[in-house]
């Protein structure tokens, strides 16, 4: 992290080592986060996503975090824990649905499958958050 300077971006997804360590290293550091918990695991519940400034969830992860079962329960549920978080709800072909722009609280998937949808719209939102 030695090469970043406050306000640029960390993307990271919970398939990579030391997650739970690099966002707090990121938010000392002045970093802007983004965080993917896919694949969800219950090491998830214990990250401290108080140093996370942006989360990407499909509706599984949603669910498993928040415990609710619709796209706006889960957004509703996760900013009630969390409430600074930026959240976007991935819905697969049916788009996304978050609370950070009421002018694009549903937003319309474009055509793109698998991984590729999923770090397109975490770039998306890292890049909207302000520096």
């Amino acid at each position: 992290m030695a090469e970043l300077s406050p306000g640029d971006g960390l993307l990271t997804q919970n398939e990579t080592n030391a997650v739970a360590e690099t966002l707090r290293a990121a938010r000392a550091a002045g970093l802007k986060t983004c965080l993917n918990p896919a694949p969800i695991t219950p090491a998830v519940a214990g990250y401290p996503l108080d140093c996370v400034d942006s989360l990407v969830v499909n509706e599984t992860e949603g669910r498993d975090l928040s415990g609710a079962t619709t796209p706006n329960e889960i957004l509703d549920a996760l900013l009630s824990r969390w409430p600074a978080l930026a959240i976007v709800v991935t819905l697969g072909a049916e788009g996304a649905t978050n609370h950070i722009d009421p002018a694009m609280k549903q937003m319309t998937a474009l055509p793109a499958t698998g991984r590729a949808a999923a770090e397109t719209m975490q770039r998306a939102v890292v890049h909207s958050l302000p520096k």
